[in-house]
């Protein structure tokens, strides 16, 4: 039969015991869970360590001193010798560096966007989601190779944007083949293993950046190695039944493609007569889904239109929050602070903090829903983005302060009191010195922004990392799935790359404590975005979300009771 080329599923997970450890109860009527769903859905987060790794390897890669001396060291003899440049410091970046390291880190996300737009959807429509997962992954090694050996500016940001491509047909299609194989009870939990696993992935680069040993080419790398993994064991794993089934019914072959969508359901569910009742179900759904709507289609039904706004404006607020600021210009905050501690080691710290927010997510968003975690993130994030510009603004007085004391002829002792910090210049042997600064209680300023990061970053992972990739892939019907989707994953490569690009330019125009009031602004702005305009979609079957927004064009809405009272006529008639 069709699953016979599947390899045969282990025995079924006890059910109860295994949605109320995710935090989803044990209702009746639940679908049993096979053990064989955890290793499919294991398996294909492996793609997520490789979205991981290449967002975790270039912020340690460009620290490295091979990979500043290559690409800024050399060129500074040729810059005008009256200006003051430094390679290591934000603010001193020559403008080809800085031009170089906006283009280096966003054209990542520019190929992301045109991988998810343009390449992703026509792949994973026509042949599939392991088979755009599978493109995805070989176009990222193609990309990355070259990245690893030549120092040519042109072939290395030619290689970024293809790397790019691949990442983006990748974060595309996984998140689809999650949420299309996943039972409702826990399809948040399994939804959000993609960002746990792309955590993971960050802090593996990170932790291997510690190491002086290893270098930015090796770092670079990284992502190659999952991409072969999943190339190679891919289509080991069943096809997704709702795609299955709706390929099957647009050619004609409704009796095969069944068959196949029965065989993957009953490795997936570990219980026949419970694929065989989903099958049913999915079916229902296939009358009104079984060709593909045009694209006119996300605009003129208001019921689809709500929800590509929603999913699209999750993807742009999730940018918007401060990340890539914080992400992209932490370290050197810390360095500047005085941290006393290794920056690489201190960053690496971050990324388990965030790790640490992720579980906590994977374990809360099917108990208490995916609103409370994205407005309980959303406020936290404000609160230590706005402590980070009072760190950052203190940090530029103590710079200012610092370069006075050093001007020659100038001797001073007098304390300075700012905004609850403090610093004290002194005079030692003739010669004025100025004290790192403190905060309150005596703290050092460097661990108080240490303390400000995690503290964003946990926030983070609890409420934004994962939710936003987790909603949008549960909401939209199979007849536009494809080309919903690949405007939300579109938008949030868009969204990546327009802030990547703009916050080495916005550092430069703002300054850090003026780039992070406006993400806090954002962010309060978000708050209440998400608290008047997006609505639960916790537990509910994806064959349900029309009673949630609203019913589709030219569709009356249907209630549970209808639906009983439908099966129940159609008992009475079998009966008689």
């Amino acid at each position: 039969g069709a699953g016979a080329r599947w390899a045969t599923p282990s025995a079924s997970c006890p059910a109860g015991a295994m949605t109320a450890a995710m935090g989803g109860g044990n209702a009746q009527g639940e679908v049993p869970l096979s053990c064989f769903l955890f290793v499919v859905v294991a398996f294909a987060t492996v793609g997520a360590i490789l979205f991981g790794l290449d967002q975790g390897n270039w912020a340690g890669a460009i620290e490295k001193p091979n990979f500043i001396q290559a690409f800024c060291n050399d060129t500074l003899p040729s810059l005008d010798p009256s200006r003051e440049w430094d390679c290591e410091e934000p603010e001193l970046l020559p403008e080809y560096y800085k031009s170089f390291l906006a283009w280096g880190s966003s054209l990542v996300q520019l190929g992301a966007f045109f991988g998810a737009v343009i390449l992703g959807p026509p792949i994973a429509g026509n042949a599939g989601r392991r088979e755009a997962m599978f493109v995805g992954c070989f176009i990222t090694v193609m990309g990355i190779i070259p990245m690893c050996f030549f120092t040519m500016p042109g072939l290395f940001m030619a290689s970024r944007f293809l790397a790019g491509v691949g990442v983006g047909v990748v974060t595309y299609a996984l998140p689809m083949f999650i949420a299309e194989v996943s039972p409702p009870q826990i399809r948040g939990t399994l939804g959000s293993a993609f960002q746990l696993l792309m955590v993971s992935g960050m802090i593996f680069a990170s932790l291997l950046n510690t190491q002086p040993w290893f270098g930015y080419r090796a770092s670079f790398s990284l992502p190659i190695y999952p991409a072969v993994v999943m190339c190679l064991g891919i289509f080991c794993f069943p096809q997704s039944p709702r795609f299955t089934l709706v390929k099957a019914y647009r050619q004609g072959k409704q009796a095969e493609g069944e068959d196949e969508a029965l065989a993957a359901l009953t490795l997936l569910r570990g219980s026949k007569k419970a694929a065989q009742t989903e099958l049913l179900d999915l079916k229902k759904t296939m009358e009104s889904e079984d060709e593909e709507a045009p694209w006119s289609t996300l605009f003129r039904d208001p019921s689809i239109r709500r929800r590509v706004l929603i999913a699209n404006s999750l993807q742009w607020m999730q940018q918007f929050t401060g990340i890539n600021a914080l992400l992209s210009y932490g370290p050197s905050m810390l360095k500047a602070a005085k941290l006393e501690m290794d920056i690489e080691v201190a960053q690496f710290i971050i990324n388990v903090v965030n790790l640490g927010g992720t579980i906590f997510m994977m374990f809360a968003i099917d108990r208490y829903g995916r609103r409370p975690l994205m407005l309980a993130g959303s406020s936290i994030m404000m609160v230590f983005m706005c402590l980070s510009a009072v760190i950052a603004w203190q940090m530029k007085a103590y710079d200012r302060e610092l370069e006075a004391l050093q001007s020659p002829g100038l001797n001073v002792s007098a304390p300075m009191l700012s905004v609850g910090f403090n610093m004290s210049a002194t005079t030692v042997t003739g010669a004025a010195t100025l004290e790192p600064p403190t905060g309150p209680f005596g703290i050092h300023l460097g661990t108080c922004l240490m303390f400000c990061l995690c503290g964003y970053i946990m926030a983070f992972g609890i409420g934004w990392g994962g939710v936003c990739w987790v909603y949008p892939s549960e909401i939209f019907p199979m007849d536009v799935k494809e080309k919903a989707l690949s405007t939300s994953v579109g938008s949030q490569w868009l969204a990546n790359f327009m802030v990547a690009f703009i916050v080495p330019y916005q550092v430069g125009a703002l300054g850090l404590s003026g780039t992070f009031v406006f993400y806090a602004s954002c962010l309060l702005c978000i708050s209440i975005a998400v608290f008047f305009l997006v609505p639960e979609t916790k537990g509910l079957p994806m064959e349900e979300m029309d009673n949630l927004f609203g019913p589709r064009l030219g569709q009356k809405e249907r209630c549970p009771s209808d639906e009983s009272q439908e099966e129940s006529e159609e008992d009475e008639e079998s009966s008689s």
